[in-house]
């Protein structure tokens, strides 16, 4: 597998100023190799569309749709929330600040 990347240097060195970034590019894409990374991508690429196929047709049972429909209302309510609270927070100051001018 090293050879490859040997001719990758002999080539890249004279034709670029800074062979260094590219070369560590190519010794990590070796790496990605040698440890089976890009086969992985590669079937992934190939299979992909049986992969989200497999994936539609686990998002369409009544139990994942209605976790996510859930999950929508969740995130709904937290993001209202924060809006709420601020206005709380807001009146609650308001308040403070008329009662002092009250109170001097």
């Amino acid at each position: 597998m090293a050879q490859p990347i040997e001719l990758v240097r002999k080539r890249m060195s004279p034709l670029s100023e800074h062979p260094d970034p590219g070369m560590a590019i190519y010794e990590f894409l070796e790496e990605l190799q040698d440890h089976g990374v890009l086969d992985l991508l590669r079937g992934l690429t190939v299979t992909g569309s049986e992969v989200i196929t497999m994936l539609a047709k686990a998002a369409n049972t009544p139990e994942v749709i209605s976790t996510m429909r859930n999950a929508i209302v969740l995130l709904k309510l937290f993001s209202s929330a924060g809006r709420t609270w601020r206005q709380v927070g807001a009146v609650a100051y308001g308040l403070r600040v008329f009662g002092r001018k009250l109170l001097s």
